[in-house]
Parts: C-alpha cells; sequence; structure tokens
C-alpha cells in the first residue's frame, strides 16, 4: 500500500500506550478447543459445532462404542 496516507481514524498511539500499560487481557485466557480423546474424558462436544445427534457411533483404535450424550 504504498503511496497512502493513514487515516486518523483510529488513534493507534493511545492504543499502544494502553497496552503497554495494562496489557492484553485476553490473550491469556483463550484455549484451544479439546480433542477427540479429551472431550470424551470431560464430556465435552470436540468441535464448536452443536450435536446433530444424541446418539452415535464412537470409532477408536480399541474399537467401537455407542455413545449418548
Amino acid at each position: 500500500m504504498w503511496g497512502v496516507t493513514p487515516t486518523d481514524q483510529c488513534d493507534w498511539d493511545s492504543l499502544r500506550a494502553k497496552i503497554a500499560k495494562f496489557g492484553v487481557r485476553n490473550s491469556l485466557l483463550l484455549a484451544p478447543m479439546p480433542t477427540a480423546s479429551t472431550a470424551q474424558i470431560l464430556g465435552n462436544n470436540e468441535g464448536f459445532e452443536p450435536y446433530t445427534t444424541n446418539i452415535y457411533t464412537r470409532n477408536v483404535l480399541s474399537g467401537n462404542f455407542q455413545v449418548s450424550k
């Protein structure tokens, strides 16, 4: 973006000063979604999408298991 002058719409210097003073709160509060095995142990969904059914078959190395939520 050569030859483009930044607008004064955002006060970036003020934002940098606030980040230096207070930090960024949510940068350390975020966590990745659970894996399939962790979700099974904790009773959570392994993704961010809602359940599509209450009964399904879980296929793992030790076999196939019916799971109900």
